[in-house]
C-alpha cells in the first residue's frame, strides 16, 4: 500500500509540474486572476491567447523562475524599469501570427540559459521600446545585438534565435510559401462561409482551415489543395456554436507551416427549433415556430438532406443516413441529434 501511495504521489507530482496554463484575461504575469487561478512556473507551458495581454510589471522580481513554453498569440509585455529579466531556467518562446513580444525593460535586455530558442513566426512581431532588444546569456557576457539583422525596434518574423553552448544562431526563416491577400468569413443560418484568396503562390502545398471555440485550442476542420497563383478559396462550416474562431494553416511542400490572422464569427438564434426523439433510427420530429427550408449536415459539414418545414411538428425520415450525428440547420435556428 506504502509502494502504491508512493507512486501515486510520484505521479501527481509529475503531471502537476508540466501543466499547460492559458492565461483568460489581461493583466500582471505574477497575478492569478490573470491565468485563472495559478501563475505558470518552471516546466509548465503558457499560453497567452490572442485579444490577451499579460505584462511582466514594473516592481517585478528581475529573476524570473520561468515556465518551459511561452506561446504568444496576443501579447506579452515585460516592463521592468529597475533590472532586466533574467529567466532562470530553458526558455522556449514562439511567436505566432498576430502575436507581439513587447520588450520594455530598463535597458531593453534579457538574460536567457543555454538551451533557449526563440521563434516569431510569418506575422509575428518581437518589439522593443528603444533601440534593438539586447539578448544575454546568464551569465550576461554574451551579448546577441550583432545576430539581429538590422538595428531597428522593430524585428518582424518568421525567424529563429537560439542559444546553444554560449553561441547564439540566427536563421531569417523562409518567407511565406503563400502571398495571402484577404481571409474574411461571415455566418448564416449557422453556416460559416469563409473566404480568402493568394497571390502568388510558392511552393505551396495545401491549406487546412482551422476552428476554435475557445479562441485558445484550433483544431483542422478541412483540407484545401493549392489553386495556384491569384486562387480563389471558399470553405462553408456548419457552426452550432453561437461564436467561433478560424484561421488558416498554410503549409508548403517542405512542411513548412505559417498561420494566417484569426477572424471570429458569431451570431445569435431565437432558441425556436427543437428534434426529437434524440438518438433516433427511423424518424425524428422536428419542431419550429416558422416555415421554410431546413438542412441536415453531418459532423463534418456535409449536407447529406435537405427538407422543407411547416410551421410546428414535421416528422422527417432518416432511415437512410449513417449512424452519427448531425445538425438541422434552419435560416435562424440550430439542433443537433444523434442517428443510431
Amino acid at each position: 500500500m506504502k509502494k502504491l501511495l508512493l507512486a501515486f504521489l510520484l505521479f501527481s507530482t509529475l503531471r502537476l509540474s508540466a501543466a499547460t496554463i492559458i492565461a483568460t484575461a489581461s493583466g500582471s504575469w505574477t497575478d492569478p486572476i490573470t491565468w485563472g487561478g495559478q501563475v505558470p512556473s518552471a516546466g509548465d507551458v503558457a499560453i497567452i491567447p490572442t485579444g490577451i495581454t499579460v505584462t511582466y510589471p514594473s516592481s517585478g522580481n528581475a529573476y524570473f523562475n520561468n515556465p518551459a513554453s511561452i506561446k504568444i498569440y496576443g501579447t506579452y509585455n515585460p516592463q521592468l524599469q529597475t533590472d532586466d529579466l533574467r529567466y532562470l531556467n530553458p526558455v522556449s518562446i514562439e511567436v505566432f501570427s498576430g502575436g507581439l513580444f513587447y520588450d520594455q525593460t530598463a535597458f531593453v535586455e534579457f538574460y536567457i540559459q543555454n538551451g533557449s530558442s526563440i521563434k516569431v513566426y510569418a506575422g509575428g512581431n518581437w518589439n522593443a521600446d528603444y533601440y534593438y532588444p539586447n539578448i544575454l546569456n546568464g551569465a550576461g557576457n554574451v551579448n546577441s545585438s550583432s545576430a539581429w539583422p538590422t538595428a531597428s525596434t522593430e524585428n518582424p518574423g518568421p525567424f529563429t534565435l537560439s542559444l546553444d553552448n554560449n553561441v547564439f544562431t540566427f536563421i531569417a526563416d523562409a518567407p511565406l510559401p503563400v502571398a495571402l491577400i484577404g481571409f474574411t468569413g461571415k455566418l448564416q443560418s449557422h453556416i460559416a462561409s469563409l473566404q480568402w484568396q493568394t497571390g502568388i503562390e510558392v511552393n505551396f502545398n495545401h491549406f487546412e482551415l482551422e476552428k476554435a471555440t475557445d479562441g485558445k485550442t484550433f483544431t483542422s476542420v478541412t483540407s484545401i489543395a493549392a489553386k495556384g497563383d491569384n486562387g480563389d478559396y471558399q470553405a462553408n462550416i456548419p457552426q452550432a456554436e453561437p461564436v467561433a474562431y478560424y484561421r488558416l494553416k498554410i503549409i508548403n511542400n517542405n512542411n513548412v507551416i505559417s498561420y494566417s490572422p484569426v477572424i471570429t464569427l458569431s451570431q445569435k438564434g431565437s432558441n425556436n427549433l427543437s428534434v426529437y426523439p434524440n438518438p433516433a433510427k427511423d424518424y425524428i420530429h422536428i419542431n419550429t415556430g416558422k416555415a421554410g427550408n431546413a438542412g441536415i449536415y453531418s459532423i463534418s459539414g456535409i449536407l447529406v438532406k435537405k427538407v422543407t418545414l411547416e410551421a410546428g411538428i414535421n416528422k422527417i425520415d432518416i432511415s437512410s443516413l449513417a449512424s452519427g450525428s448531425y445538425l438541422v440547420v434552419t435560416e435562424n435556428d440550430k439542433a443537433t441529434f444523434i442517428k443510431r
